[in-house]
């Protein structure tokens, strides 16, 4: 075999092995930064492997230079090795560290690999678990052979050649064994994904295209295949150059480091869809190009007009039209949309999606701010807006809504009846979506929280069955429906208590508005919304805003709220904000369906809103000054000007009245609610505004004296845990998730798993 290797030629390698994969590593961080998502496990496990092959690049460097590594080694006189020569002994050294670290990592490369694989295809049980396998053989093999090359020779040493005398296993067959199972164990990696991408309901050529980028580590394979060939040829070689081993063995160093530099790469290239997506545009952009296909062409849609929507009640009902979402921050970006009609409908569509691994979502209001959605390339959005209808029984005490109806349009319906009920403070949100997760509104100290005023739902499992549910027909889902109902079903429509209004009008009134206080108040009225005292009729809200053009300066505003109230009953019941002297007040006596008037800008679409909430149980003076200090900081920045924070409270006596267990909504015993919510446009300043959200709830936690963090999952930012938004009743409720969605078919909205 006529070898040709040289210093330089080692050297060169080595600077490119860790040049190339870290800028493929950096690639794949900054990916995940334009989706602004967290890095993952997958990506620590992918980092921790490039640093492995840093240091093991780093070796085949240093035994380069200082080593001989590449160069004919030095002999005596008589032509044999000079055995303690410091140079061959570095050597000896370093591609004993190379042999044991590089298994290390080797099996991070592998698990990251795998991981990632779990996270795309995690709704198809068999999959995961073959994940989970590969995984134990993974973890097996790594364990194995690092202790296995540790230990080539005992007590350990690096001098494991056969002329040293040690006491040592014969390496030769075991680095063989090495990279033969090692390619055994990465061709069965890379075959894992095949049957699932087969699967896809998406054209042959859409398929062929996500196959090729799960392929891409075939190239590893073709690697690890040439290192077997190289090694067999080596031990063969060697037997007749055992004097000049620093030049016939150096391929052990370099294409074990080529492997894993590759391996890292080809780890790193299928997440790297948004630079290619940002780079074409960007191309776009610069060359006034457009794409050769119109959105309308897509290929999800095209499949879904032929195969679903024979099956659904008109044959116009898929659109690639997404409706606008309230934050543009995160948001799903769905393939298709299907704006269901019925019921059935909805039914249809969940059945066809999950017998085809579809991701799909249900979206009313499209209010939901949270960064837990994910309908990678070909989800289906269902847009629910169509089920809007709103109707009474005879006596106006139950009425049904539909799963579209939005607030605004369920009150207009109820003022007509002249019936109360309870919803939302904000006219743009979806009734049922609000109420799912708790439900806070203006008449809970009087009726208590949404989910206790529910009588029944009728849902669509994962099954594709449309279920009619309530205590008594299926009481383990109607408690998990109430307080986690994203995470079980589509709520096509609720029946719910409501309330008559009496012949007097005043059932139909409150007394609310606004008060201005000058921020040199803000721990004088922090403190007075402490010291009230709630009474069922009575909530309070306390907001940091823009006081408006044309200066943008931030104010702090309260809005009271008392129904059936007037302007002496109200001075009274919030005699404590007027005798701090605000600086402009609006109230006065407004109709029910005028009641959520004022939250009417906070329902412009679009713009970034990355929002973090959090529950607490007394308000502090000087944490909201510290707050109020973090918000002006930001609120000043370029098209920060609408950003908001947000604190509710409420009378909570008639919800703590309820048993505590009657639903899954765990935190009956929060007493405050608040949220800061960047809103700009610019989006360079992502880092600015999740910093600016994460240190206002990282305040409110320091001194929310509560046993463990409590957040209303409405108003969560999509990075808590999720005992943090379940509370007590996460135990339970993964329970009921395995019964009624055992592939994890609903899993967009901080999901059960």
């Amino acid at each position: 075999m006529q070898q040709s290797y040289s210093k330089g030629l080692m050297i060169s390698l080595a600077i490119a092995f860790i040049i190339v994969p870290s800028i493929f590593v950096g690639l794949r961080i900054w990916s995940r930064r334009l989706k602004r998502k967290a890095l993952q496990l997958d990506d620590y496990l992918c980092l921790g492997a490039l640093v492995v092959g840093i240091v093991c690049s780093s070796l085949q460097l240093y035994a380069a230079i200082d080593g001989q590594l590449g160069q004919h080694q030095v002999v005596g006189p008589d032509g044999q090795p000079i055995l303690d020569d410091r140079r061959f002994l570095v050597y000896e050294t370093t591609k004993f560290v190379v042999n044991v670290l590089s298994v290390v990592g080797f099996g991070l490369v592998k698990s990251s690999i795998l991981i990632f694989y779990k996270s795309i295809f995690n709704t198809v049980r068999a999959f995961r678990w073959a994940v989970y396998g590969m995984l134990a053989i993974v973890t097996t093999w790594t364990i194995s052979y690092f202790f296995a090359n540790l230990f080539t020779c005992y007590p350990i040493t690096a001098l494991v050649e056969p002329f040293y005398g040690n006491k040592c296993i014969n390496s030769i067959p075991m680095w063989l064994s090495v990279v033969i199972t090692d390619v055994i164990v990465d061709v069965g990696i890379l075959l894992m994904p095949v049957p699932m991408v087969l699967r896809l309901h998406l054209p042959w050529k859409e398929r062929m295209g996500v196959l090729g980028m799960f392929m891409l580590g075939a190239c590893v394979c073709a690697i690890s295949i040439t290192r077997i060939v190289t090694l067999g040829q080596i031990a063969a070689e060697f037997i007749y150059h055992y004097n000049d081993e620093t030049y016939y063995t150096s391929p052990v160093f370099y294409w074990t480091n080529i492997e894993l530099a590759m391996a890292v790469v080809s780890a790193c290239l299928p997440t790297l869809r948004p630079i290619w997506i940002l780079a074409l545009f960007s191309f776009l952009a610069l060359t006034g190009l457009t794409l050769a296909r119109s959105v309308e062409s897509s290929p999800v849609a095209e499949q879904l007009r032929s195969e679903l929507q024979p099956h659904l009640s008109r044959n116009d009902l898929i659109s690639t039209e997404t409706p606008p979402r309230w934050s543009s921050f995160d948001a799903p970006h769905p393939a298709a949309v299907i704006n269901v009609e019925t019921e059935l409908d909805v039914a249809t569509t969940v059945k066809y999606c999950t017998s085809r691994n579809i991701p799909f979502l249900a979206q009313n209001g499209g209010n939901g701010w949270a960064t837990t959605f994910n309908l990678g390339t070909n989800g289906v959005l269902i847009d629910l807006a169509r089920l809007n209808q709103v109707s009474f029984n005879v006596d106006r005490t139950q009425v049904t809504i539909g799963g579209g109806s939005n607030i605004s349009n369920t009150i207009t319906h109820a003022y007509a009846a002249k019936a109360l009920v309870h919803t939302g403070n904000c006219n743009c949100v979806g009734t049922l979506g609000a109420i799912l997760g708790g439900g806070y509104g203006n008449l809970m100290g009087l009726f208590g929280f949404g989910v206790d005023n529910v009588l029944s739902l009728r849902v669509v499992t994962a099954d594709g069955q449309l279920r009619n549910v309530t205590s008594s027909s299926d009481s383990a889902l109607f408690w998990a429906l109430r307080g986690a109902g994203p995470n079980l079903g589509i709520v096509t429509s609720a029946v719910l208590k409501s309330y008559p209004a009496l012949e007097s009008d005043m059932d139909m009134q409150a007394w609310t508005g606004s008060l201005v206080f000058n921020p040199d108040k803000l721990e004088e009225v922090v403190q007075a919304i402490q010291d009230l005292d709630l009474q069922p009729d009575m909530n309070i809200f306390m907001y940091f805003i823009s006081g408006g053009l044309p200066t943008n300066e931030p104010a702090v505003i309260i809005t009271p709220f008392l129904h059936k109230g007037n302007a002496t009953s109200g001075r009274a019941a919030f005699a404590a904000f007027y005798a701090i002297g605000p600086e402009s007040d609006t109230t006065a006596v407004i109709s029910y369906d005028q009641w959520n008037s004022g939250s009417g800008g906070f329902c412009a679409p679009g713009a970034r809103k990355p929002s973090y909430g959090v529950g607490f149980q007394r308000m502090v003076p000087a944490t909201w000054r510290q707050i109020w200090n973090e918000y002006i900081e930001f609120q000043q920045r370029p098209t920060a000007q609408n950003s908001v924070v947000l604190l509710e409270a409420y009378s909570l006596i008639k919800a703590r009245s309820e048993d505590p267990n009657s639903a899954a909504f765990p935190h009956r015993g929060v007493n405050f609610n608040a949220v800061a919510i960047p809103w700009y446009d610019d989006t360079s300043l992502d880092d600015e505004a999740q910093a600016f959200g994460s240190a206002a709830r990282d305040l409110w936690r320091a001194t929310d004296d509560l046993a463990y963090n409590s957040t209303y999952v409405n108003f969560a930012h999509g990075d808590e845990d999720l005992g943090v938004v379940y509370g007590s009743s996460l135990t339970k409720l993964l329970e009921i998730k395995r019964q009624f969605d055992p592939n994890d078919q609903f899993n967009q909205w901080f999901n059960l798993k």
